[in-house]
């Protein structure tokens, strides 16, 4: 009914019929301001060139699935992390029932989404989930500029320099996991939020 009307949404259904036309391009909306973005780093230049084959149905039956397995397995881990962080952790589970409470009878039994963006300790509990239980191990990502972190360690007699152009591994689990960053890293607590 899109492809009829000529109606566009910028959704992963238009993406996909962009692929099918073979016009589907990557657009960067941080190549005007290099140092744009997330300290010195980018995300991977996977797909960034325009993309001129035509995609069959079978092609974007397999992108669907994709995306919606991809988006369902992050979620569904997360949230059964969640719920046995919330059973092994009685008096967090305690906190937060309370705090849905408290929200539910100020708004007469109907919360909102900003009434659930207001929930402090939610958000602690989520963040703090997240940080233990993290669907994202690794991360990759180009340098773009180079980059000084200085020297390594007391033997090292130069500094350590990334270049612009290296790729990087970003190890998430370890780091959401290094005591020097998150004491007690072991420790569902969603107090360090």
């Amino acid at each position: 009914d899109r492809e009829t009307r000529n109606i566009l949404r910028p959704d992963m259904i238009h993406l996909l019929m962009e692929a099918k036309k073979g016009k589907l391009t990557h657009e960067d909306k941080a190549a005007a301001d290099p140092d744009a973005g997330f300290a010195t780093v980018e995300e991977s230049s996977v797909g960034k060139k325009e993309v001129n084959k035509v995609w069959s149905d079978t092609d974007l039956v397999a992108q669907a699935i994709l995306f919606f397995i991809g988006g369902f397995e992050t979620a569904a881990s997360a949230i059964t992390f969640l719920l046995y962080e919330l059973a092994v952790n009685p008096d967090v589970q305690d906190k937060l029932v309370q705090e849905i409470k408290d929200f539910d009878s100020k708004n007469g039994g109907k919360l909102d989404y900003n009434d659930i963006q207001r929930m402090t300790y939610m958000d602690m509990v989520v963040s703090e989930n997240l940080r233990l239980w993290t669907p994202a191990v690794m991360m990759d990502r180009i340098c773009t500029k180079d980059c000084n972190l200085g020297k390594p360690n007391d033997k090292a007699t130069e500094d350590y320099i990334i270049r612009k152009g290296e790729g990087l591994m970003i190890p998430v689990w370890s780091i959401q996991r290094d005591p020097q960053y998150f004491p007690n890293p072991e420790k569902f607590d969603p107090e360090r939020f």
